[in-house]
């Protein structure tokens, strides 16, 4: 029996060692640290560049590991109207809303890229949750004042 103790003990340490190392191989959360970095200083250059296409196609490596990124949705989707490409552009602000980060601006271009794509009541659905977020809003502005 306590020849099985260090021995238990030992498989334990190497299991602690090994066990966040398997999880993170499991969930697909291993760390990219490096080629996140060069994407990140790619799509900065490519912005400074005016590079519409470069920027897109940055961004979404970027959200591909990182895809809470709301803020690089919405630009994904902004660069893709510069585009003409309303379908990406849509997918895109649908992602940055789902996230809960999708600003004003960028829901009335989500409605203007379904308009542009012929999906009028889905146009008007956004334009709508816009007039009555602003109409709840005034509301709250005026009961606390």
């Amino acid at each position: 029996m306590t020849n099985t103790n260090p021995e238990r003990k030992q498989i334990l340490i190497q299991l602690s060692i090994l066990l966040p190392f398997l999880a993170a191989v499991v969930l697909g959360i291993a760390p990219h640290s490096k080629s996140l970095h060069s994407i990140l200083s790619t799509l900065q250059i490519a912005n400074r560049e005016n590079n519409t296409a470069e920027v897109i196609n940055r961004a979404q490596d970027v959200v591909s590991i990182e895809p809470w990124r709301g803020e690089l949705w919405e630009s994904i989707g902004n660069h893709a109207v510069v585009a003409n490409d309303l379908e990406t552009a849509i997918r895109a602000y649908r992602e940055a809303e789902q996230i809960g980060v999708l600003s004003y601006r960028g829901f009335i271009n989500l409605g203007d890229a379904y308009a542009r794509t012929g999906k009028h009541n889905s146009a008007l659905a956004v334009w709508q949750s816009l007039i009555e977020t602003d109409i709840k809003t005034m509301g709250e502005d005026q009961r606390s004042s």
